[in-house]
């Protein structure tokens, strides 16, 4: 099955690249800041550094695939990729470059396996947790902390925080229930609630986001539905996001581990659409 040798391959090289990004976060160079926001600007020496290290293993495991990575504009490997393949990897080598740069613990690594446009598999990796995050269509989701055994990941969450980006129109229908976290406007530095994988622990039930790239967003909202969760439009329609995945493609959603902060926030969205 393509999925497992998906994981085969990439947790020991994302643990690798991990340990690389740590080692050398406290002597980063900075680059100069993409076209963005506080979020999407940020570019570190890391960012490339993983993206080159993690195409190397795609072309020598996988030279029939193509990839998608953030950094591909910067990227030395990007010809070498075929345009039109069955498999597509795409790949957020430093997600939440902010926090890495500030010396955060609450940034990982993104891959996803994409076949003829749908999500078969998502990993993430948390180096400064040694902690892995990943799902398949066929298995559901798991977490796995580095040298110890695969558990079942199973979302059960009462949490009703949730953190926003991009929808201050949605902010302003919200019930007083519901907790909202502005991961832009009201940002700071070493608040789980900046990490969309605390959804899993508790930290936040949810995540509503405006019009996003897929790559990061939509690839932590397949592992939450995968482990039981809801992952809609921002009204509660539902989304084909997962079976025509673009991780370039901007798309607004609403990704929720627990179901009470979903129906709060869903229906008063839908309500004021109306």
């Amino acid at each position: 099955m393509s999925s497992t040798r998906f994981f085969d391959v990439f947790m020991p090289a994302l643990a690798q690249a991990g340990r690389y990004a740590l080692e050398i976060r406290d002597r980063i160079e900075s680059r100069p800041e993409k076209s963005g926001d506080a979020w999407t600007s940020v570019v570190t020496d890391a960012d490339l550094g993983v993206q080159h290290y993690l195409e190397a293993v795609a072309l020598a495991e996988f030279p029939a695939w193509g990839f998608w990575g953030e950094e591909r504009d910067a990227s030395f490997h990007t010809r070498y990729f075929p345009d039109d393949a069955e498999y597509l990897l795409a790949l957020d080598p430093i997600n939440g470059t902010r926090i890495y740069r500030e010396r955060g613990d609450d940034f990982d690594i993104i891959i996803s396996l994409i076949r003829k446009g749908r999500v078969e598999a998502t990993l993430s990796y948390m180096p400064a947790r040694g902690q892995f995050y990943g799902a398949d269509l066929e298995t559901g989701a798991f977490i796995q902390r580095t040298g110890a055994a695969r558990e079942t990941l199973r979302v059960d969450n009462g949490s009703m925080t949730l953190a926003v980006y991009k929808a201050d129109d949605w902010v302003a229908l919200l019930p007083e229930a519901v907790a909202v976290y502005d991961t832009l406007g009201a940002y700071v530095s070493g608040d789980p609630r900046n990490c969309m994988n605390n959804v899993f622990h508790g930290q936040i039930g949810g995540y509503l986001m405006g019009a996003t790239p897929l790559l990061d967003v939509g690839a932590t909202a397949f592992t939450v539905a995968q482990a039981g969760g809801l992952s809609t439009q921002p009204d509660g329609q539902p989304f084909d996001h997962f079976a025509r995945f673009d991780p370039a493609r901007a798309e607004s959603l609403l990704v929720c581990a627990n179901p009470a902060l979903h129906a709060a926030v869903s229906s008063a969205i839908a309500d004021g659409a109306t």
